[in-house]
Parts: structure tokens; C-alpha cells; sequence
């Protein structure tokens, strides 16, 4: 039944004389002309039925008011395709503020349907766009239901650009409808789409917001958004960037409502600990690592102090020299507020086997996720985990799906590739072949048989056997799309020549940021895709202090990274444990899990003509997390 046969039989099925003179003689007290429902109206309290019945007596903008008001009744009752029809017969021409809210109601009612394909053009039209301007003299609260219904259209339709455009719309019109005029236009909550607003800012580039806004609405909040991801701010920086802020746009959604994560800001400066503790093995076997991590931490202490801001009294308790359970105890004891330590896994145990921890502390190394901890351990480290599970999303989103891994045997490479191949089974991807080697020597003999070569001669044998010699150039199985290697460059640069040598050169290959030896490496990992710390690409102060006078070792520059990141997160723990924000730190995005481990994401890069060349990730939007 077609929207004009369903309408006629509403018109042969019209009412008493009695209920049709009532609605003219209420249409009569308002000259003919009825104005448009303003916002905070009660709904008509005639059935959407008499009203459609009515409408059929009357033309021009008198009918067409009177199926919008049976439209509304109609979207009540949940009636979507009955919305569709009586919508469909209104007369041109039509009022700007009878159109807009036709499109709302069609829009919406494709939309109650599962179908925002024919939602998306009703809410596209350039008159609607036109009528949405901030000059138009359609009622807020009109403008506000319109870009409610684009953004999830278009957030059906995977256009995230618009529907982050709807969202600013509807934060700005929201702003002073009263509860009555949410109620009629039936708007959800503003908070709810505010938050759902400011995750969309976050997980856009940072190109991109540096950028100018498509509309003015968003022009404040892209601001914000800068501010909150800037993390060369310290956190006084970061307060008076976001007064400055509130100062220039007084009247923005958010003025009033910060986005969760800088509503702390002022909290975590007010409350900012005066007194920490770091307990490093400063002597002993780990006394290397813990000095780097440390120079990382008091890089950024001064660089920190020497832009004005105020800091903490640091103490150093060498775990060298004694027992983490009696040092843990006398730093706080002693007035310790953070604690940031142990960098052993054992210690980072000992302290997770406790029923509760007095203050907040940041280990520098992590245990098991299973593994139930104190409310006040934090563990932030540079897991090799982590890192196997990005490169097994990162490959998947680019489309491989049949994986080799290699790997030596070792304990780092073992957990490597445990998470890698879980990650890729549970992704949908297979893992065709594992190859674990003991040294270089027997590499080669390994991946021959590995990748088929040894499988492809012996079939050309056979086959030479019976029809006598001809060209034969063997080749490598071609069921495989990616290579995962789980090892450190000085064994990758055996395995990628080796790849090239029995003839599986073309198979795209993959790593960790362990391959990662420095931007200027020579030709043997060329063409290798593997994740980076942010550390080797930006330049803060920390690194021109720390790499003035010497150019350690990339395994060396990665303790400084934890070291800096360590000073900037202890002053946010809670802040991020509360309001799960990211931190863009220097040994990636950091987010915290529902463990409290911080999950990194690293940027993405690859080795071309010997150097290392930052790329754009399929995960760059956003922080993945196991």
C-alpha cells in the first residue's frame, strides 16, 4: 500500500462534525495562521488520526501545520512509516520553520526504521544547512533535535567528520532550553553528547586540530582539545593554558562543564604531592638501567623547574642496598606522597603481594594482568607485550592474514610471540608457520624449509626425473602474506637478507621497536614496518640535555623516555585511572587498563634507503588496547 493510498483512506474514514468544527474553531482564534509550535508546547491533544483527518479539510500552511502536529503523534506512538506518509502530502510552498521540522521528523522516522541511507540526504539539503546557521530564526531547540539526529546518522554512515560537526551544533543550541523544551523535542542528555563529542576531538590528528575548524562551533573546541593533548605542558602550563581558554570563550558548552579530564586539572595542582620517593637499584647488576631511568627523571625535574614551575624534594632509596619491602616503608615513613619504583619484576611483585599500599606508586615494570593488585599500584614499563599486540592489529587492518613468525629463543621473544599469535587468532588471522632458531648459523637452513623452498626442489626433482631437465628458479610458499619478526636488529639484519635470499623478498615484514637501531642503520632492514618511540622523533628539552654531550645506545635512550614519562604521569595517576584519558607521552600513548598497567601504542615507521621513516598508522585514531 502505497504513502498517497494509506493517506486517502485516513481522509475516507474522516471524523464527527463535531471534533472538525473544534479544530477550526482553534485554528480560527489563531487568525488562520498558526505559529509554529515554540518550544515548551504541550503536543496536540487530539489522536494523530482525527488530526490527519482534519488536515484533509484544509490547504496551505493551516494543513501542513496540522500533519506536522499529527507527525508528532504519530513518532509517540512509534508509528515511523505512518510519520513517513502523513508527511509526504504536505502542499508547497513551504515555511522555513515548517520544512525544518518536516526534514527533523522524516529523518528521524527513516532513521527509528534501521535506514539512515534515507535519512542522510533529508538532513544534507542545502536549505536545512542554510536554516542551521547561526543567524536562522528557527527555535533552538529545533536546531538542536535536527543535529541530534545527524550526528548518529551520520555516525551510522561512518562520516565521523560530520557527525563531530552535528555534535558541536548540538552542544551550542542545548545550551539554555529548559526542561520542557528538552522533553518536546525529545533531546538526550548533553553530557552524554559533550562526552561523546570530546572523544571524537581526541582521537582526531594533531595535524588536524592545529588546523582551521569546518565550522565555528567546533573553533573552541578544537582548541580545548589542544590543550588536553599537548604534553609538553606541565600541569601549571596546562591550568593557565586552560584558564586563558575559558577567558576567551566565555560562553561555550564546555566553559561551565569541562571535559572530564581537564575538570582535574585544578584538583591535581591544588593537591600536586611535594615529596617523592624514587627506589632504584643504583647499584648492583641493574645499576645501568636504573641510572638511565633515573637521568631521564631528573632531566625532566630541571627542565620542569627551569620553566618556572614549582617541584617536588625527590629521595633516592638504592634497592641495590636493601630489601624493597623495608625501603618502601622508610620513604614513607619518611613523607613520601608517590613513590616511583621498583624497575625489578620481582620487587614490582613484592609490593603487588601486599593487601594495600598507603600511597600512590608508580613501578617501573609490570607483572601479570591477572594478577590482583593493591589499589594504589600503578605499573608503567616498555612491555614487549604491548608492542607484539599493535604490530598483530596493525598488520590485520592492512589486510594480511596468513603469518610467519621468527624468532630466537629467548624469554623476550617467547612473550613476543605469544601475544602476537593470540592477538592474530583472535583477529580472525592465521598463523601459518612459527619458526623459533637457537643461533644465526642454523637460520638459514630453518627458513628454507620453512618457507617451502626445500619442499619446491624436491618437487622439480621429481619432476625433472621424468621429463629431463629444464629452467627451474625454486621459489617460496605463496600462501603467506606478512612475516612477524620477534627479535632485536642485530638478528634481524640475518633474517630480512635471508628472506630476500630464498626468494620470499616480496612478503611485507614486521617488527617491534626492538629493530629500531637508530634513524641512520644501512640497507639490511629496509623495508621493515615496526613501531617507534615517540622519544627518537621529538625534540623536548629533556633529550637536548640528556644527548648534549653523548649519543647512547637507542636501548639506553629508552630508559630516559620511562624516566621522563614517569615524572609527567605520577602527578595524574588519578586523574587517568579515573577519567581513562590517554597521555601522549615519549614512550607512546599511554592509557591505563582496568588493572592499572599503562598500555602504549607506538608510532608507526618503516626502513626505507637505510633510514627510518614515520608513517601514517590504520590505528593512529585511537589507542587499541588487549
Amino acid at each position: 500500500m502505497t504513502r498517497h493510498t494509506r493517506f486517502q483512506n485516513s481522509l475516507a474514514s474522516l471524523g464527527s462534525l463535531l471534533v472538525a468544527g473544534l479544530v477550526i474553531a482553534m485554528l480560527s482564534g489563531c487568525g488562520g495562521t498558526v505559529p509554529v509550535k515554540p518550544a515548551g508546547k504541550t503536543p496536540p491533544a487530539l489522536s494523530p488520526d482525527r488530526l490527519l483527518q482534519e488536515a484533509s479539510t484544509r490547504t496551505g500552511d493551516t494543513r501542513n501545520r496540522l500533519l506536522l502536529d499529527a507527525a508528532q503523534g504519530f513518532a509517540r506512538q512509534s508509528r515511523h512509516a505512518d510519520v513517513l506518509d502523513c508527511l509526504g502530502e504536505m502542499q508547497s510552498p513551504l515555511l522555513d520553520a515548517v520544512y525544518a521540522e518536516s526534514q527533523w521528523r522524516q529523518a528521524q522516522a527513516h532513521l527509528a526504521l534501521g535506514d539512515s541511507l534515507a535519512a542522510a540526504p533529508l538532513l544534507r539539503e542545502p536549505r536545512l544547512m542554510a536554516l542551521l546557521s547561526l543567524g536562522s530564526e528557527i527555535p533552538a531547540g529545533l536546531k538542536a533535535a535536527i543535529a541530534e539526529v545527524q550526528a548518529q546518522v551520520f555516525l551510522d554512515l561512518d562520516d565521523t567528520d560530520a557527525a563531530l560537526v552535528a555534535r558541536a551544533k548540538l552542544a551550542h543550541w542545548q545550551m539554555g532550553l529548559d526542561a520542557t523544551s528538552l522533553q518536546y523535542y525529545g533531546l538526550g542528555d548533553a553530557a552524554r553528547n559533550q562526552e561523546q563529542l570530546w572523544q571524537g576531538l581526541l582521537s582526531l590528528p594533531q595535524a588536524r586540530l592545529q588546523g582551521r575548524a569546518p565550522v565555528a562551533e567546533l573553533d573552541g573546541w578544537y582548541q580545548l582539545a589542544l590543550i588536553a593533548r599537548d604534553r609538553r605542558q606541565s600541569l601549571s602550563e596546562q591550568y593557565a593554558a586552560l584558564t586563558s581558554w575559558q577567558r576567551s570563550w566565555p560562553r561555550h558548552p564546555a566553559r561551565q562543564s569541562l571535559p572530564g579530564d581537564l575538570a582535574w586539572i585544578e584538583m591535581l595542582i591544588q593537591e600536586s604531592p611535594q615529596h617523592i620517593a624514587l627506589l632504584l637499584p643504583l647499584t648492583g647488576d641493574l645499576a645501568p638501567v636504573a641510572q638511565a631511568v633515573r637521568d631521564g627523571f631528573m632531566a625532566a625535574f630541571y627542565s620542569h623547574q627551569n620553566a618556572g614551575n614549582p617541584t617536588p624534594e625527590i629521595r633516592f632509596y638504592d634497592l641495590g642496598r636493601g630489601d624493597i619491602a623495608a625501603l618502601y616503608d622508610q620513604a614513607v615513613a619518611e613523607g613520601a606522597e608517590v613513590v616511583i619504583g621498583p624497575l625489578h619484576k620481582e620487587a614490582v611483585q613484592a609490593l603487588a603481594n601486599r593487601a594495600s599500599l598507603p600511597v600512590p606508586t608508580l613501578a617501573l615494570n609490570q607483572i601479570g594482568s591477572e594478577v590482583r593488585t593493591p589499589d594504589n599500584l600503578y605499573q608503567l614499563g616498555l612491555s614487549v607485550e604491548d608492542e607484539a599486540f599493535q604490530v598483530a592489529q596493525q598488520a590485520f587492518a592492512e589486510g594480511k592474514r596468513r603469518a610467519l613468525v621468527i624468532s630466537p629463543a629467548s624469554a623476550q621473544s617467547d612473550r613476543a610471540t605469544a601475544v602476537f599469535k593470540e592477538t592474530w587468532r583472535a583477529l580472525g588471522g592465521l598463523v601459518a608457520g612459527d619458526l623459533r632458531f637457537a643461533d644465526t648459523q642454523s637460520l638459514s637452513g630453518a627458513m628454507r624449509q620453512s618457507l617451502g623452498v626445500q619442499a619446491s626442489e624436491q618437487r622439480a626433482a621429481a619432476l625433472q626425473a621424468v621429463i629431463g631437465d629444464f629452467d627451474f628458479q625454486p621459489r617460496a610458499r605463496d600462501d603467506l602474506d606478512l612475516v612477524f619478526i620477534a627479535a632485536e636488529a642485530r638478528d634481524a639484519k640475518h633474517i630480512k637478507p635471508l628472506l630476500s635470499y630464498h626468494y620470499a623478498q616480496h612478503i611485507p615484514v614486521y617488527g617491534t621497536s626492538a629493530l629500531f637501531e637508530g634513524e641512520q642503520v644501512g640497507q639490511d632492514l629496509n623495508g621493515i614496518s615496526l613501531g617507534v618511540l615517540p622519544w627518537f622523533f621529538n625534540d623536548t628539552p629533556e633529550k637536548a640535555a640528556l644527548l648534549a654531550s653523548r649519543q647512547p645506545h637507542p636501548k639506553v635512550q629508552r630508559l630516559f623516555a620511562l624516566g621522563v614519562d614517569a615524572f609527567y604521569i605520577y602527578p595524574r595517576l588519578a586523574q587517568m585511572a579515573e577519567t581513562r584519558t590517554v597521555y601522549w607521552g615519549q614512550t607512546g600513548l599511554l592509557r591505563l587498563n582496568q588493572s592499572r598497567q599503562f598500555l602504549r601504542q607506538l608510532q608507526w615507521a618503516r626502513y626505507k634507503n637505510g633510514t627510518v621513516k614515520l608513517q601514517r598508522s590504520a590505528l593512529e585514531d585511537g589507542l587499541s588496547a588487549p
